[in-house]
């Protein structure tokens, strides 16, 4: 006995036009690409379980993009009519924003890109430029000096540490 049918998607020729267009792309991220498609194929009317096997995801994945597709097409829509034909740039960054993956869960991050990279280039600088009698940098003496130029307010010698061993890994990569 088949399972309840899910709703069926709608959109306007202009927004198909321009998910056929993201479908296609060399130059757009993978997974923006496979939505696009994913939502194509539930447009053309491929139920979860088809699309799941279709592009070879979990069930629920195709169940979670139609889900959200039926609420953000509304508002697509109501930009698309807002929007004179040349500002269709604007209705495809819109698109793209809704195809892309919400924030993951998690504190964000204690320290800046930046506050990181000055960090790693005062390891890189002599010590003794600094007025210690020591040769090289240990995490410790690190986090002090970091901490007496203003870098950062705390930082533990293990964040230093992490630092610089994940500079150490980009850099042999």
């Amino acid at each position: 006995m088949p399972g309840p049918q899910p709703r069926s998607l709608t959109t306007t020729p202009k927004i198909r036009s321009l998910l056929e267009k993201l479908a296609r792309s060399r130059q757009k991220r993978a997974s923006l690409v496979q939505r696009s498609q994913l939502i194509l194929a539930m447009l053309d009317g491929a139920n979860n379980a088809l699309a799941a096997r279709q592009f070879k995801l979990h069930l629920d994945t195709p169940r979670l993009w139609r889900n959200r597709w039926l609420q953000l097409s509304p508002q697509l829509e109501k930009l698309e009519a807002e929007l004179e034909p040349h500002d269709y740039p604007k209705l495809l960054l819109a698109l793209e924003q809704a195809l892309s993956d919400e924030p993951r869960p998690g504190t964000p991050p204690q320290f800046s890109p930046q506050q990181v990279t000055a960090i790693v280039a005062l390891a890189c600088q002599d010590p003794q430029l600094s007025g210690y009698s020591f040769e090289h940098w240990t995490p410790s003496d690190l986090a002090r000096e970091a901490i007496k130029r203003g870098i950062v307010t705390s930082i533990s010698a293990a964040s230093i540490s992490r630092f610089l061993k994940r500079g150490c890994d980009q850099a042999a990569s």
